[in-house]
Protein backbone atom coordinates (compact mmCIF):
# COMPACT_ATOMS: atom_id res chain seq x y z
CA UNK A 1 0.00 0.00 0.00
CA UNK A 2 1.38 3.37 -1.02
CA UNK A 3 1.76 6.00 1.70
CA UNK A 4 -0.01 9.31 0.98
CA UNK A 5 2.10 12.40 0.79
CA UNK A 6 0.22 15.58 1.67
CA UNK A 7 1.24 18.95 0.27
CA UNK A 8 0.40 21.63 2.82
CA UNK A 9 -0.95 24.82 1.34
CA UNK A 10 -1.11 26.80 4.58
CA UNK A 11 0.83 27.00 7.82
CA UNK A 12 -0.11 25.11 10.97
CA UNK A 13 -3.31 26.06 12.81
CA UNK A 14 -1.41 27.09 15.94
CA UNK A 15 -0.12 30.14 14.07
CA UNK A 16 -3.15 32.38 14.70
CA UNK A 17 -1.90 35.17 12.48
CA UNK A 18 -2.12 32.82 9.49
CA UNK A 19 -5.78 31.85 9.99
CA UNK A 20 -8.03 32.99 7.15
CA UNK A 21 -11.65 33.99 6.67
CA UNK A 22 -11.56 33.06 2.99
CA UNK A 23 -9.14 31.30 0.62
CA UNK A 24 -9.19 30.83 -3.16
CA UNK A 25 -7.21 27.89 -4.53
CA UNK A 26 -7.25 26.84 -8.20
CA UNK A 27 -10.31 29.04 -8.71
CA UNK A 28 -12.22 27.40 -5.85
CA UNK A 29 -13.35 29.78 -3.13
CA UNK A 30 -13.33 28.24 0.35
CA UNK A 31 -15.20 29.98 3.16
CA UNK A 32 -15.50 28.60 6.70
CA UNK A 33 -18.76 28.04 8.59
CA UNK A 34 -19.97 30.77 10.97
CA UNK A 35 -17.64 31.34 13.95
CA UNK A 36 -14.79 29.42 12.31
CA UNK A 37 -11.60 30.32 10.44
CA UNK A 38 -9.65 28.32 7.89
CA UNK A 39 -6.62 26.87 9.60
CA UNK A 40 -4.89 24.53 7.19
CA UNK A 41 -5.56 23.22 3.70
CA UNK A 42 -3.86 20.04 2.51
CA UNK A 43 -3.97 18.59 -1.02
CA UNK A 44 -5.11 14.98 -0.77
CA UNK A 45 -5.14 12.73 -3.85
CA UNK A 46 -7.83 14.36 -6.04
CA UNK A 47 -9.15 16.84 -3.49
CA UNK A 48 -8.36 19.01 -0.50
CA UNK A 49 -8.58 18.51 3.22
CA UNK A 50 -9.66 21.73 4.95
CA UNK A 51 -9.21 22.16 8.69
CA UNK A 52 -11.38 24.75 10.40
CA UNK A 53 -10.48 26.42 13.69
CA UNK A 54 -13.17 27.79 16.00
CA UNK A 55 -12.87 31.55 16.48
CA UNK A 56 -11.94 32.55 19.99
CA UNK A 57 -14.65 34.80 21.42
CA UNK A 58 -13.62 38.37 22.06
CA UNK A 59 -14.79 39.53 25.45
CA UNK A 60 -14.91 43.19 26.49
CA UNK A 61 -11.99 44.19 28.68
CA UNK A 62 -13.23 47.53 30.01
CA UNK A 63 -16.36 49.04 31.49
CA UNK A 64 -16.67 51.25 28.40
CA UNK A 65 -16.62 48.22 26.07
CA UNK A 66 -19.25 46.50 28.24
CA UNK A 67 -21.48 49.56 27.94
CA UNK A 68 -21.14 49.32 24.16
CA UNK A 69 -22.20 45.65 24.23
CA UNK A 70 -25.33 46.59 26.21
CA UNK A 71 -25.96 49.78 24.20
CA UNK A 72 -25.71 51.62 27.50
CA UNK A 73 -24.50 55.22 27.37
CA UNK A 74 -21.67 56.06 29.72
CA UNK A 75 -22.79 58.16 32.63
CA UNK A 76 -26.47 57.14 32.39
CA UNK A 77 -27.47 57.44 36.05
CA UNK A 78 -24.28 55.67 37.11
CA UNK A 79 -22.97 58.49 39.26
CA UNK A 80 -26.27 59.40 40.90
CA UNK A 81 -25.81 56.98 43.79
CA UNK A 82 -25.71 58.83 47.09
CA UNK A 83 -25.71 57.94 50.73
CA UNK A 84 -24.29 55.10 52.73
CA UNK A 85 -21.37 53.34 50.96
CA UNK A 86 -22.27 55.12 47.71
CA UNK A 87 -18.79 54.53 46.25
CA UNK A 88 -19.05 50.77 46.88
CA UNK A 89 -22.54 50.68 45.38
CA UNK A 90 -21.31 52.55 42.29
CA UNK A 91 -18.55 49.95 41.87
CA UNK A 92 -21.11 47.15 42.28
CA UNK A 93 -23.31 48.74 39.61
CA UNK A 94 -20.34 48.90 37.22
CA UNK A 95 -19.59 45.24 37.99
CA UNK A 96 -23.24 44.35 37.30
CA UNK A 97 -23.12 46.13 33.92
CA UNK A 98 -19.93 44.26 33.00
CA UNK A 99 -21.39 40.93 34.09
CA UNK A 100 -24.56 41.53 32.08
CA UNK A 101 -22.48 42.36 28.99
CA UNK A 102 -20.83 38.95 29.31
CA UNK A 103 -24.24 37.33 29.85
CA UNK A 104 -25.47 39.03 26.67
CA UNK A 105 -22.49 37.64 24.73
CA UNK A 106 -23.19 34.17 26.18
CA UNK A 107 -26.83 34.43 25.14
CA UNK A 108 -25.79 35.37 21.60
CA UNK A 109 -23.28 32.50 21.43
CA UNK A 110 -25.97 30.07 22.59
CA UNK A 111 -28.59 31.67 20.28
CA UNK A 112 -30.95 32.27 23.22
CA UNK A 113 -32.23 35.62 21.89
CA UNK A 114 -31.80 37.01 25.40
CA UNK A 115 -29.20 37.31 28.13
CA UNK A 116 -27.90 34.02 29.46
CA UNK A 117 -28.85 33.62 33.13
CA UNK A 118 -27.87 30.84 35.49
CA UNK A 119 -30.67 28.38 36.20
CA UNK A 120 -30.10 27.64 39.86
CA UNK A 121 -32.91 25.05 39.83
CA UNK A 122 -31.12 22.91 37.24
CA UNK A 123 -28.71 20.60 39.06
CA UNK A 124 -27.47 19.14 35.77
CA UNK A 125 -25.97 22.38 34.49
CA UNK A 126 -22.67 23.61 35.90
CA UNK A 127 -22.17 27.31 36.55
CA UNK A 128 -18.68 28.75 36.69
CA UNK A 129 -18.48 31.32 39.46
CA UNK A 130 -16.33 34.00 41.02
CA UNK A 131 -16.94 34.17 44.77
CA UNK A 132 -15.40 35.59 47.88
CA UNK A 133 -14.56 33.12 50.61
CA UNK A 134 -12.68 34.10 53.78
CA UNK A 135 -11.71 37.40 52.15
CA UNK A 136 -10.20 35.71 49.09
CA UNK A 137 -11.57 35.81 45.55
CA UNK A 138 -12.00 32.23 44.27
CA UNK A 139 -13.03 30.72 40.96
CA UNK A 140 -15.50 27.94 41.67
CA UNK A 141 -17.97 25.62 40.00
CA UNK A 142 -21.51 25.32 41.33
CA UNK A 143 -24.79 23.70 40.40
CA UNK A 144 -27.26 25.07 42.94
CA UNK A 145 -25.70 27.84 45.04
CA UNK A 146 -26.78 31.31 43.92
CA UNK A 147 -23.80 33.38 42.89
CA UNK A 148 -23.74 36.98 41.63
CA UNK A 149 -20.83 36.34 39.24
CA UNK A 150 -21.83 33.09 37.52
CA UNK A 151 -20.97 32.26 33.90
CA UNK A 152 -21.82 29.41 31.51
CA UNK A 153 -18.19 28.41 30.81
CA UNK A 154 -14.90 28.37 32.67
CA UNK A 155 -13.34 30.28 29.77
CA UNK A 156 -15.81 33.15 30.13
CA UNK A 157 -15.47 33.21 33.92
CA UNK A 158 -11.69 33.29 33.68
CA UNK A 159 -11.73 36.08 31.08
CA UNK A 160 -14.10 38.14 33.26
CA UNK A 161 -11.96 37.50 36.33
CA UNK A 162 -8.82 38.63 34.54
CA UNK A 163 -10.38 41.67 32.86
CA UNK A 164 -12.16 42.98 35.97
CA UNK A 165 -9.83 41.76 38.71
CA UNK A 166 -9.56 45.18 40.42
CA UNK A 167 -13.30 45.86 40.27
CA UNK A 168 -14.07 42.42 41.72
CA UNK A 169 -11.57 43.06 44.50
CA UNK A 170 -13.25 46.41 45.31
CA UNK A 171 -16.66 44.70 45.56
CA UNK A 172 -15.63 41.48 47.28
CA UNK A 173 -17.42 42.29 50.55
CA UNK A 174 -20.71 42.16 48.59
CA UNK A 175 -19.96 38.90 46.75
Amino acid sequence: MEERKYADLRLDVDQDDKLATEVTIDGNKITPPENYLIGKITKVDNGMLVEFVKKQPQYPKTYEECCEVLWFRLGDNIDNIEGYKSNLLEQLQILLICRDAYWKIAGEQMRLRKLWKPDWCNENKLKYCIECSFGTIDKTVSIVNGCFLAFPTAEMRDAFSENFKELIEQCKELL
